[in-house]
């Protein structure tokens, strides 16, 4: 025991049984908010093993992920970059929904129950956003609408020649996280084409390199893809309607200049940021998960 260093070393009872009582406390507090029903204590109850086994898997991700706080730590640094003065808080959900509506008429139905939920932390608020499968079936076909549709409307700097069919397909893909969690989403919101998500437009992880955002992000938390992103900027233009604004990176997407099937990582993620010629025209871009900038931050979202 004596040669091991203190991060090898085993914790302490003292530490298990500290951290037994923060667990404890925490689903103590968890079900004393969560204001079940006789009904639906009785229906957690007869599903006993699931309930168990999803605060299992929660604190088990918990304790991977703050165990290794400290992990990428130089990828930080200060930032005082704010945003846009003219964006304070995300519109109505009714307004998002209409804006949508008038650029994709073939939107459907969302959940109107979703946005009287308790907000998660951290949350800016309640975001509308096209479920991408309702736009195509194949997330680079549908950003590629997205984009286009955006272009429409907003000055935007894309890639010299930029074609989506090109210069997306075979290179850009889900990030592992955000498939698994927007899928949890899809699922409470199966049927509907326009998703409710609680979210945040980068301020949260400010400074940040999107590896070190992605390292620190919560259970609940997951990247947000240049999809999401651009729809919420579709319905809030003034997020970056200012050359000062903090830029935002995607840190739902991966991309890959090698091919997203090539052997080696995928180490780079989209980001709308202002174009440096031409300081009021945004940029749609693709930079490495480690560039490390105070002006950017990572949009996220949350399971509500």
């Amino acid at each position: 025991m004596e040669n091991l260093t203190l991060t090898e070393r085993p914790a302490t009872a003292g530490q298990i049984h500290n951290l037994n009582q923060l667990a404890n406390n925490a689903v103590a507090k968890a079900i004393r908010r969560s204001r079940l029903s006789k009904v639906g204590a009785q229906n957690v109850h007869e599903h006993g093993e699931l309930f168990t086994q999803a605060i299992h898997d929660a604190t088990q991700e918990a304790l991977e992920r703050l165990s290794l706080f400290e992990k990428y730590f130089d990828q930080e640094t200060e930032s005082d970059c704010c945003y846009d003065i003219n964006y304070t808080n995300p519109r109505s959900v009714e307004y998002q929904v209409d804006i949508l509506r008038r650029h994709f008429p073939s939107l459907g139905l969302y959940d109107r129950t979703i946005a009287n939920r308790r907000l998660p932390k951290h949350a800016e608020g309640w975001f509308a956003v096209p479920n991408w499968k309702s736009i195509d079936h194949r997330y680079w076909s549908a950003l590629g609408k997205m984009l286009e549709i955006f272009s429409q409307n907003r000055n935007i700097s894309l890639p010299l020649g930029f074609r989506a069919d090109r210069d997306l397909e075979g290179y850009l893909r889900r990030h592992e996280r955000t498939e698994k969690l927007l899928g949890k989403i899809m699922h409470q919101q199966k049927g509907f084409d326009i998703f409710i998500l609680p979210a945040q437009f980068g301020m949260l992880h400010r400074g940040r390199t999107v590896c070190r955002s992605r390292h620190l992000m919560l259970g609940n938390e997951f990247g947000l893809g240049a999809f999401e992103v651009a729809a919420m900027l579709l319905t809030h233009p003034e997020r970056m309607s200012d050359s000062r604004a903090l830029c935002i990176d995607c840190p739902g997407d991966e991309y890959n200049f090698d091919g997203i099937e090539s052997a080696k990582p995928n180490t780079h993620v989209t980001q709308f940021c202002f174009d440096d010629h031409t300081p009021f025209e945004l940029e749609f871009s693709v930079d490495s998960i480690y560039s490390l900038r105070s002006d950017f931050g990572s949009a996220t979202a949350f399971l509500p």
